[in-house]
């Protein structure tokens, strides 16, 4: 096949030239063959069934697919042909009646959140092209896909049959977690990127770029109230583990601020005075402290009756933590670090338990299952990493992980 569509004939025995034919405008990237027959994987997203011999040769069937034929494989069998796309879809295709169907997918640009629900083997991503997963965490399969107007750059869940998803035109959009249908939005609810959503019982709250945060009824979805304490973009959302009432932010300007909804105004205030703050988590147990990592190498612990914070966890090396992740249990912190690699604390030991790498790129977010059996991190590479955790006897905690 060449790159002008054309499909060149030679004889096999003496390799002499006996035809160039024209079969695709967009080139051929890849051939596979099967008895008389020759498989053609196109630029324009065909695969084309010929026929034929020497400089005769017939098109008897056609498949379109999403995306750019870059390669195919016939399978053991003879009956499929398995075919690869630069889209990063596999679909499986059936050699006598051309008909397919998708067996995975993967992601192929920069993936910015992660969120699990209340089921431990389901959970979602988004990524800069737009694209909204839920997985299947048992399989690996994509169970449902959708695909925004621009960046997506954060997910969470509201129950288990709810996604919320906050995007780069400054949109909030809701999608059914069964099969990615859109369920509303609102538009511009901030200036610039949506970069944090969190759920409470009876309000959504967002914040984004322009450091504010906002209030959303979650029945009609109409807007309650704004709070703009922070002058950077915030990086950690949550609603306090306790009080319904009490909503925790972080930003990139070295601040926690806690925001009282019975008295819409700031009841908390904290500053770091050297690096910026890029998530948030709530321990479970000890005092429900505030747990933040740092662009300087640390994760601070606040407790609301303490304006410094009460504790600081480092791993020895000075380098930025990009995100961070709480177990259910409360016992087990992930933290995603700058050199690549996804850091777990036992907060009960107060030392690091694993050290996982398989990043290729910064990690931008992670997410524990609820079993705590699994941790899913995911990156500037393109890549989801699937960890599988184990802590028990003289077992250490597993670093490997399928990506």
């Amino acid at each position: 096949g060449t790159s002008v569509g054309e499909l060149v004939v030679f004889n096999s025995e003496n390799l002499i030239y006996r035809a160039a034919l024209p079969i695709s405008s967009n080139g051929i990237l890849s051939l596979c063959c099967k008895d008389e027959f020759v498989f053609i994987g196109a630029g324009d997203g065909k695969v084309k069934k010929l026929q034929g011999n020497d400089q005769y040769w017939t098109i008897v069937g056609e498949a379109q697919l999403n995306g750019r034929i870059t390669s195919l494989t016939l399978r053991a069998d003879g009956e499929e042909v398995m075919v690869g796309t630069d889209t990063a879809k596999m679909y499986s295709l059936h050699c006598s009646d051309m008909s397919f169907r998708l067996v995975q997918e993967s992601n192929v640009s920069h993936i910015n959140g992660v969120a699990f629900g209340a089921k431990s083997d389901v959970f979602a991503t988004v990524s800069q092209d737009g694209a909204v997963r839920i997985v299947d965490l048992s399989d690996y399969s994509v169970l449902a896909h959708s695909r925004g107007p621009c960046g997506a750059q954060c997910v969470t869940f509201a129950g288990d049959d709810l996604v919320l998803t906050g995007w780069e035109d400054g949109a909030l959009r809701l999608y059914d977690a069964n099969n990615c249908s859109a369920m509303g939005q609102i538009p511009k609810c901030h200036r610039g990127r949506v970069t944090c959503v969190a759920v409470g019982k009876e309000f959504y709250f967002t914040a984004g770029d322009d450091g504010a945060m906002r209030v959303w009824n979650r029945r009609n979805l109409e807007f309650i109230g704004q709070y703009s304490e922070h002058n950077k973009s915030v990086t950690g959302l949550l609603v306090d583990n306790l009080n319904e009432h009490l909503v925790h932010s972080c930003s990139l300007d070295r601040a926690v601020v806690t925001y009282d909804l019975r008295t819409s105004r700031r009841s908390n205030y904290k500053m770091h005075r050297d690096g910026g703050f890029t998530g948030i988590a709530q321990r479970v147990d000890s005092e429900q402290e505030l747990l933040t990592p740092t662009t300087d190498g640390f994760v601070m612990s606040w407790d609301c009756d303490v304006q410094l914070p009460v504790m600081a966890l480092d791993c020895g090396r000075r380098m930025k933590f990009t995100c961070i992740g709480l177990s259910s249990g409360g016992r087990f912190l992930a933290v995603g670090c700058e050199d690549l690699s996804v850091r777990i604390w036992d907060l009960q030991a107060m030392e690091v338990v694993a050290v996982c790498r398989g990043h290729s790129g910064e990690i931008v977010s992670l997410a524990w299952a609820p079993d705590e059996k699994q941790l899913v991190s995911v990156g500037a590479d393109a890549a989801v990493c699937v960890w599988n955790f184990y802590l028990g006897g003289a077992m250490p905690p597993s670093s490997g992980g399928q990506r």
